[in-house]
């Protein structure tokens, strides 16, 4: 019996830690497709609730990604900003803000989402997103560190505005439900989280229907190793970050619909590789009148070698209304919330986000971050730089999302008021089930 008992604690033990494997690689933001039960591996439920998101944005996972998120009993919904029932929040259609380390859900009655649903009037004047199927070759990028690993292909997810006198973009390397690319003993990460990499498009052309032209990439790395310590990059991490660099010629053809389907062939680090692209095309939208702008500095500011002490900020957001900054807050990996973004200013014109704003971390220091960023449909890709007030900066990137509305304000808001009210629901649920009649 008692080994009956230490099998079963086992089983347990192993459901839950993959639960949380799970959990921890779905950090993002995304739309609910449905609202399930979680099912044993015969595909029966067994309770207990899962949302199936569709990804808009992700430090783990590709943009477009499908993953399953499991919210736990005790977790924390909120529904505009503030406190809600599991039914009312978790519906299909609504937005969904993810910090499942920390058991923390934040849902939104709007989507937000700023990129079209229609193709652009004219091809050569609208949004791309482009995957190329295994056009990340990473042997080669090991090699060419002088390091061995897994190596492997991932596709390359390519963000291209195209306007009649230029092409700007950006890359993302897509990781299929959260797995990473690993090589340096599973320390270097060809995508840091949530990272992006640089883009030269002068070379692409839209014309007639068809995207043809050569699009070069540099790939930035990370040692995930070192997050949030002040320690320098490793040695094989060049001092501007760009582990590799890759170039692909693209012959494609674009709908009327938007769709856009073709082949590329290319080299990364003078290895050539082929294959299949796929995607979409969409009218750039109007410029919102008000919206809220999430970002993730990457590497996280503490990481910096002689920089400044950012306290480990890993998320900041805030909002912005007739170009001025709204009071907002930043939060730190386990979504402690370190202190505030204050007041500032931001510009958002032709694709161009700009902004200063002043940040105050509880405690410490008041701190002056200013951006510049490429705005691609609503992803955002940029650089930052934090300034104290004894001018001591760090630099770095940072990738994030914007939304086109003013999402509702969660400051105030406090773990240990959220965790009663979330018993209370609790209790509340429980209360209601035992007093419905038994199922025949």
């Amino acid at each position: 019996m008692k080994m009956i008992v230490h099998v079963l604690l086992l089983v347990v033990f192993y459901l839950f830690m993959n639960a949380e494997a799970q959990a921890t690689t779905t950090i993002g933001r995304g739309i609910v497709v449905e609202v399930g039960k979680t099912k044993d591996a015969k595909g029966t439920p067994i309770g207990g609730d899962v949302l199936t998101v569709r990804l808009t944005w992700s430090n783990y996972a590709g943009e477009g990604s499908v993953v399953n998120v499991p919210v736990p009993d005790d977790a924390v919904i909120l529904l505009d900003g503030k406190l809600a029932k599991r039914g009312d929040a978790m519906k299909p259609g609504h937005l969904v803000k993810v910090l499942v380390d920390c058991n923390y859900f934040e849902f939104y009655s709007k989507t937000g989402q700023l990129t079209s649903d229609k193709p652009p009037a004219d091809s050569a004047d609208g949004c791309y997103t482009l995957t190329l199927e295994g056009a990340v070759n990473v042997t080669p990028i090991l090699t060419a560190l002088k390091q061995t690993g897994p190596g492997g292909k991932a596709p390359l997810v390519l963000h291209l505005d195209c306007r009649k006198d230029r092409i700007v973009g950006a890359a993302e390397v897509a990781k299929s439900n959260g797995s990473r690319i690993k090589g340096i003993g599973g320390g270097l990460l060809i995508l840091a989280c949530g990272a992006f990499h640089d883009v030269d498009a002068s070379g692409l052309a839209v014309k007639n229907g068809k995207l043809t032209g050569e699009v070069k990439v540099r790939f930035h790395g990370s040692n995930r190793a070192t997050y949030g310590s002040n320690e320098a990059p490793p040695p094989q991490i060049p001092a501007d970050g760009v582990i590799a660099t890759g170039a692909y010629v693209l012959d494609a053809a674009v709908g009327s619909d938007g769709a856009v389907s073709g082949t590329y062939r290319g080299a990364v680090e003078k290895t050539e590789i082929a294959g299949k692209l796929t995607g979409t095309a969409r009218a750039r939208p109007a410029a919102p009148e008000a919206y809220t702008v999430w970002l993730r500095p990457l590497p996280a500011p503490s990481q910096l070698k002689g920089a400044i002490n950012m306290h480990g900020i890993r998320f900041l957001g805030f909002k912005v209304r007739d170009r001025a900054v709204k009071h907002d807050h930043m939060s730190g990996g386990h979504c402690e919330r370190l202190g505030e973004v204050a007041s500032g200013t931001a510009s958002l014109e032709a694709g161009k986000l700009t902004a200063e704003a002043k940040l105050s971390v509880k405690g410490s220091a008041n701190y002056t971050m200013k951006l510049e960023c490429m705005l691609i449909g609503d992803c955002i890709f940029g650089t930052y730089r934090m300034t104290n007030e004894t001018g001591l900066a760090c630099e770095g990137r940072l990738r994030g999302e914007l939304l086109a509305f003013d999402a509702p304000a969660t400051e105030g808001w406090n773990e240990v008021a959220f965790r009663k009210e979330v018993a209370r629901l609790k209790v509340e649920r429980d209360a209601k089930r035992k007093a419905e009649p038994a199922a025949p």
